[in-house]
């Protein structure tokens, strides 16, 4: 049986490779790359679901290992947006193992304007998973108009 060793910081060699990897993640995220590759999208997070119904949407937003006191969403014009920080314990610890990193995000989703943001006032977290219900505008009238052709 393999004991425990206490945690140390990684190789110079293999912290230069994981410096690289940064640097070419930043470089293709730019907007060029993120709109021509999906490469962005598969790696968004927080994973997201909208689901849209006849009154309502309703949005999932999974963070699992977030508390709900960390997590701020606020409206403006037609967009939504959802930030938050997860927490750690003492970092000053002497780590064994570290595998569990914090995490920040901050995601932002237009909607089309029948959604009534006036009317969006709480929000549900049960285990991992947010929940926000938004409300449709209940008379939502075309402005279709006929022309005459003369």
């Amino acid at each position: 049986m393999r004991s425990l060793v206490p945690y140390r910081d990684i190789n110079p060699v293999w912290r230069s490779f994981s410096e690289m990897e940064k640097e070419l993640d930043k470089f293709f995220s730019e907007p060029f790359f993120s709109e021509a590759f999906t490469l962005q999208k598969s790696r968004a997070f927080p994973k997201v679901d909208i689901v849209e119904g006849e009154t309502r949407y309703k949005m999932f937003v999974a963070l699992p290992g977030f508390d709900k006191d960390n997590i701020n969403i606020k409206v403006k014009d037609n967009t939504i947006s959802i930030s938050g920080e997860s927490t750690t314990y003492d970092e000053n610890n002497t780590f064994v193992v570290k595998e569990i990193a914090t995490r920040k995000f901050c995601r932002v989703f237009p909607f089309p304007k029948k959604v009534d943001f006036s009317k969006v006032n709480d929000a549900t977290f049960k285990n991992g998973i947010l929940t926000i219900l938004l409300p449709k505008v209940k008379d939502v009238k075309e402005n279709i108009k006929n022309i005459k052709i003369k």
